[in-house]
């Protein structure tokens, strides 16, 4: 398999393994055997940003408003957020703590874009 290295965040809480988001694809590589493995989160655009607490606690923000959240055992998209401003959002950060979630990125106004913030809590 040929590798892309258009890597736009990497993230890691331990020495075995590490998160990459790039164009469209959330990936978990092995560091031990240096292989891939495709996550599907649910998201249907770029993955722009990966950030977690654990590696059961991880968010992925990227193009059309969506913001996953994976828990271990599963994925979840916020319909809300996805749906926001008609998909026109673009995320393209997030920082999340306990239950305290914020997610920043830009609005396409239709020749540029203007920033927008999110927060949330669960």
């Amino acid at each position: 398999m040929q590798e892309r290295y258009d890597y736009k965040s990497v993230w890691t809480d331990n020495t075995q393994s590490l998160f990459l988001a790039s164009g469209g694809l959330l990936r978990k590589l092995n560091l031990a055997t240096m292989t891939y493995k495709t996550i599907n989160t649910g998201q249907s655009y770029i993955s722009n940003y990966v950030r977690g607490i654990k590696m059961n606690d991880v968010f992925v923000v990227g193009q059309s408003g969506e913001v996953a959240h994976g828990n271990g055992s599963g994925w979840y998209v916020f319909p809300e957020l996805k749906n926001l401003a008609n998909g026109d959002v673009w995320w393209q950060s997030i920082y999340h703590k306990a239950n305290f979630v914020i997610v920043g990125g830009g609005y396409y106004t239709g020749f540029n874009f203007a920033p927008i913030v999110a927060r949330g809590y669960r």
